[in-house]
């Protein structure tokens, strides 16, 4: 996975994908028992039920392979689904971590078990999964959209109805010698605080305030890239790990979850605007992480939110 495939990511490309992802393409309603699979020169999709009749998504190109399944995790309210597989084929590893751990990506809290998951689009450009969600609220049904791209280790995701916060807890480069960099982090007002303290946040946030011992943040300053915040976490050692471009219109709050992940919360205390964030890996340490960051902002500001 080398910098000079991220600088080809191609902004025609990813603007075919803004219009054609709101075409129904191909999708799957069939037999619980079945999945569906989607498959292009470069990639495949998988919607369907696992072997315990839950519902899993499936999105892999040459560089990633990425699976939405359920975890037991609060599994007195029917367990959660999330990332649980975001493997890197370069090195074979999951940086979501092994199987029986607690790790997820892309989870949120009062967000459960997926209710359904269909294939939106499906294209030689691009390919479009959509899911939906349980959530702690009976009349509230979480959804958003994932789209994978041919070759890129990249994932956007489309936030359409979307709880309080985003939960990463994973395992980056296999969990050791873990180091967080964010794009402007050297000349940022404070340092990789973990969590309960903020890295960013709201002045009004009076509890992160109060644990971080700072004022809250009016503006992102150095932190903001072409509208975008660009943050990854790796093992310093091997430089592997995964990261994220969040917009920062829509991003209120951010923590460093134990040197494992981020929490970000969209449009706190705000009225909740659908909007579009991104999930990248990398193996080349952190420089080849804020290049992808970089490209990524520079070639996706259009797709902040295509609604």
């Amino acid at each position: 996975m080398k910098i000079f495939l991220v600088i080809i990511f191609a902004c025609s490309v990813l603007a075919i994908a803004s219009e054609a992802a709101s075409i129904d393409g191909a999708s799957s309603e069939g037999d619980n028992a079945m999945k569906t699979p989607i498959e292009g020169d470069w990639g495949t999709v998988e919607v369907g039920k696992d072997e315990n009749g839950r519902w899993e998504v499936v999105l892999e190109n040459s560089a990633i392979h990425c699976r939405y399944g359920w975890k037991p995790i609060n599994e007195d309210k029917g367990g959660e689904s999330f990332i649980t597989h975001l493997i890197i084929k370069e090195n074979k590893q999951n940086q979501v971590g092994n199987e029986s751990g607690g790790g997820r990506i892309d989870a949120a809290a009062g967000r459960f078990e997926m209710l359904d998951a269909s294939v939106k689009y499906d294209g030689t450009d691009f390919k479009t999964v959509q899911m939906s969600w349980k959530t702690q609220r009976p009349d509230f049904i979480a959804s958003q959209e994932v789209t994978i791209f041919p070759d890129y280790p990249v994932l956007k995701v489309d936030y359409i109805e979307y709880c309080v916060n985003i939960v990463d807890i994973a395992s980056p480069g296999g969990g050791e010698n873990p180091k967080y960099t964010f794009y402007g982090g050297d000349k940022w007002k404070r340092d990789y605080v973990l969590y309960p303290k903020g890295y960013y946040y709201p002045p009004d946030d009076t509890y992160v305030v109060e644990q971080t011992g700072m004022p809250g943040d009016e503006k992102p300053g150095p932190l903001n890239y072409n509208g975008f915040f660009i943050m990854a976490v790796c093992n310093e050692k091997t430089g592997v790990g995964f990261g994220r471009v969040f917009p920062v219109e829509a991003t209120s709050i951010i923590k460093l979850l134990f040197s494992r992940g981020f929490e970000l919360f969209p449009y706190w205390k705000k009225a909740k605007k659908p909007y579009s964030g991104y999930i990248f890996a990398f193996t080349q340490g952190v420089d080849e992480a804020m290049e992808l960051g970089k490209a990524i902002a520079d070639n996706c500001s259009m797709l902040i939110s295509k609604f």
